[in-house]
């Protein structure tokens, strides 16, 4: 799988996936496909919004603003699309994005959000429905302000994706197959205690990064600049972490 990296100048990269295995490698070229326009992006999150051809990237900007990219590859953007201009709801009070498949959706299209009154919110099929029909998760709970990074991903085998969440104390934890249902987040995986080396974690990001064929390994960006990828990773959580820049 590849990997949208977004720099601090404002520049972004893709990062195209290893045909290979082997975790020590996953990707095998950059292509920077951007030279200043991220500057203002707030969170970026990819999933097969079309059903065809390359994922998209939804982007939620510092002004508010919401847009979408159908498509992104190493030969550029797909055309940008407006979902939300910009305001005050999703410039002040939207904290966290993740894509994955939510819903009976086949498509990995579908967005939940993490408001920073510790509410969620998804919503449901994002090429076809853009940001209407909302469904609220969770209405403001104190600890969903204890959220810090979140990723869909596939670690249990479930119908829907996962939610990896790294909360602010360090710990973290992965709910299996969220819907939209009385329980969307039930059946709890504590993988990481409070006070774990979690606590300097920068972003988690899920992908098919190893094995190739379903988003079970974990991208973690550490806040001494190291970056170390956890492949395979499971109801069991964690097997090791390979140091990807030593």
């Amino acid at each position: 799988m590849d990997l949208f990296v977004t720099w601090g100048d404002g520049s972004a990269s893709i990062f195209q996936g290893a045909d290979n295995n082997d975790p020590k490698y996953p990707f095998t070229a950059e292509y920077k496909v951007s030279g200043s326009g991220w500057k203002g992006a707030k969170t970026v999150s990819g999933g097969n919004f079309a059903g065809s051809g390359p994922d998209g990237l939804m982007v939620s900007w510092e002004s508010g603003e919401v847009t979408w990219f159908s498509h992104v590859s190493q030969n550029g953007f797909s055309k940008e699309e407006q979902l939300r201009p910009a305001n005050t709801t999703w410039k002040e009070y939207a904290k966290l994005t993740a894509v994955g498949k939510y819903t009976g959706n086949a498509l990995r299209d579908d967005v939940l959000v993490v408001w920073q009154d510790g509410s969620i919110s998804l919503f449901p099929d994002l090429g076809t429905n853009k940001l209407a029909g909302e469904i609220q998760l969770q209405k403001a709970m104190a600890v969903g302000t204890y959220i810090a990074q979140i990723s869909g991903g596939e670690f249990t085998g479930k119908a829907n994706s996962d939610l990896l969440i790294r909360w602010k104390n360090g710990a973290a934890s992965i709910f299996p197959g969220v819907t939209p249902s009385a329980k969307p987040f039930h059946d709890e995986i504590a993988f990481r205690l409070p006070d774990s080396a979690w606590k300097n974690t920068l972003s988690v990001t899920a992908g098919a990064f190893a094995a190739n064929n379903r988003p079970g390994d974990v991208l973690v960006r550490w806040n001494d600049g190291n970056l170390g990828l956890y492949p395979a990773v499971d109801a069991a959580g964690t097997h090791g972490e390979v140091d990807l820049l030593n």
